[in-house]
């Protein structure tokens, strides 16, 4: 491409009252166009004002939407926290029966039938169980910020809206 091509005689100087260093073809010129007024007619800001306002209804009923989601998952995040708590206190118990049953029978219980092993064996299922639901829980947890995130952008952006719609 030449640079006769690449010319744009509709170019202004910067600075210049014609529009500047991008002026459009249309602006070039000393000749100015009469631009409408921002704000239009009262019908139209009356109709621009029930669009807004009706967007911010729709935001602030999609934040109502993940709020429920969020305190069902709030609700089950408490049952799994609990679950935690049950199958770690149950690990240890074994643990310790475990431990019982090792030293001999004069340390343990007498007549206690279990054998070690099967301690053993019931404190590591109950450790796997509790740290599969300490898992769960963060994942939880994280559902929850992620929604109470969403739900804070909702209405911001719906309080946006509204102060806009109040402006016309």
């Amino acid at each position: 491409m030449s640079y006769a091509e690449r010319f744009n005689p509709n170019h202004a100087p910067p600075g210049s009252a014609a529009g500047g260093q991008f002026a459009s073809a249309a602006s070039s010129g000393s000749q100015a166009q009469a631009q409408p007024k921002p704000g239009g007619s009262p019908a139209q800001r009356r109709m621009r004002k029930a669009r807004l306002l009706a967007e911010a209804h729709s935001l602030r009923d999609k934040a109502g939407v993940l709020r429920q989601q969020m305190h069902r998952l709030e609700a089950q995040h408490k049952q799994v926290q609990a679950s935690h708590a049950a199958a770690a206190k149950q690990a240890a118990h074994h643990t310790a029966q475990a431990k019982k049953q090792a030293k001999g029978p004069a340390a343990g219980a007498a007549g206690h039938t279990h054998r070690t092993t099967s301690h053993h064996r019931l404190a590591a299922h109950h450790r796997k169980m509790a740290s599969h639901h300490q898992a769960h829980a963060a994942t939880l947890a994280e559902r929850i910020r992620g929604l109470r995130r969403q739900i804070t952008k909702l209405i911001d952006r719906a309080k946006t809206i509204e102060a806009e719609a109040a402006k016309l």
